[in-house]
């Protein structure tokens, strides 16, 4: 009992010698921009949150965005720590956003600098801005759909749809370290709609606004929303962006890829009478196995899915769902075959089925790992995609 009494008492010392700050002299980094400037210097913005009137940040928080340049990543924190007279605090930041000329440039530095930093989490997500990032984090001021949480929500629905890969810093850096692994970040674009109106509304209202008519003298204009869309995926090699995924590409690699986040996505086809049927599809099962044909790798990827129908019209064939299963069949196989050409054709491996090959066929590669590219890119492959509806929102009537 003495000797746990003394490291009680022992913790008790040493936790008064531990530093601490104030609640209120720390600024709460919710989100983080990171741009190469022409002249070769950093930018930085930060998303902050702060106490306001001295309050605490739990029960009243103001959000805003801080701006700094310079030579590196650690003096514009100190930077913007100086200037706003608080400390900044990197433990609670969600969203790290990387602007397209440091991307086209090396954003290894920036991830290695934030991936040293204690404080932040290594599952923390990163995204490329066509552009520049820091717009991003200033449009956050005027409007909650550019704040990191409403970032994460267009993200997180992305990657649910399959139109975005896992983009977060920890997957970065294990394809980055491996030898065969390609790298990839999702691509976010902000589209700018500029008002044609004077009316009496505030910046921050007409930002928000999705749709909105007004008239002014008799005149009558359109107010549309700035919207954050995503582009698709970008894949690096030695930190450069290398290549570009649209989303149709990028839900192709989904279907597939063993870590793959998709839970529903949009699924429409056409039948021949050119009647359109309107689906969700749910991924039950996917495998993808490899074997040697012809001294080559032969992949063969298995993709097992159900499918909601949502909206349907009237007045069917008696085969409208075998006639809908087999078009949603060959519509998922076709974008697993554009995400194929343009990845696995060109050499990338985003998926990493160099890790597959090597459980599989371990003789193989280690005979060829220095040649990856090459026998990736000459590697066949053969996709079977099996759908079933397996449910119907609406009553369908049979053509007689």
């Amino acid at each position: 009992m003495k000797r746990l009494g003394s490291v009680f008492l022992l913790l008790l010392v040493l936790s008064g010698c531990i530093p601490t700050v104030p609640l209120n002299d720390r600024a709460m980094v919710r989100a983080v921009a990171v741009d190469l400037l022409e002249d070769g210097t950093y930018q930085m913005t930060l998303q902050v949150n702060e106490a306001a009137d001295g309050g605490s940040q739990a029960s009243s928080p103001e959000q805003t965005a801080i701006t700094e340049t310079g030579r590196d990543l650690t003096e514009l924190l100190s930077k913007a720590s100086i200037s706003r007279g608080k400390q900044m605090f990197l433990g609670s930041t969600r969203l790290i956003l990387l602007g397209e000329r440091l991307a086209e440039k090396d954003i290894l530095p920036t991830l290695r600098f934030f991936n040293a930093t204690q404080q932040v989490a290594p599952t923390i997500a990163v995204a490329v801005v066509t552009g520049e990032a820091g717009e991003l984090i200033r449009a956050g001021e005027k409007a909650d759909q550019f704040s990191a949480d409403g970032i994460l929500d267009v993200l997180h629905k992305a990657q649910e749809a399959g139109y975005a890969p896992a983009s977060r810093m920890l997957e970065f850096f294990s394809q980055e370290e491996s030898q065969d692994g390609t790298p990839q970040l999702v691509l976010l674009e902000m589209e700018r709609h500029q008002s044609e109106d004077s009316s009496s509304k505030t910046e921050k209202d007409a930002v928000k606004v999705s749709a909105e008519t007004s008239s002014q003298e008799g005149e009558k204009t359109t107010r549309t929303a700035d919207k954050l869309r995503v582009s698709g995926t970008v894949l690096f090699q030695s930190g450069q962006i290398a290549a570009h995924l649209d989303p149709t590409q990028t839900r192709g690699l989904q279907w597939f890829r063993e870590r793959g986040r998709m839970k529903s996505t949009p699924l429409s086809v056409e039948l021949p009478e050119g009647d359109l049927i309107a689906a969700k599809a749910y991924l039950e099962r996917r495998r993808t196995r490899v074997r040697l044909e012809n001294d080559r790798p032969l992949f063969t990827i298995q993709i097992e899915a159900k499918t909601a129908i949502l909206e349907l019209p009237e007045d069917l064939e008696a085969d409208w769902k075998a006639q809908v299963e087999t078009l949603q069949e060959q519509l998922i196989t076709s974008e697993i075959q554009a995400a194929l050409e343009a990845t696995m054709r060109e050499g990338w491996d985003p998926c990493g089925l160099s890790r597959l090959v090597r459980q599989q066929e371990a003789g193989y590669y280690w005979d060829h790992r220095n040649e990856w590219e090459n026998w990736l890119s000459q590697s066949a492959f053969q996709v079977e995609v099996s759908c079933q509806v397996a449910h119907t929102s609406g009553t369908a009537q049979q053509r007689e």
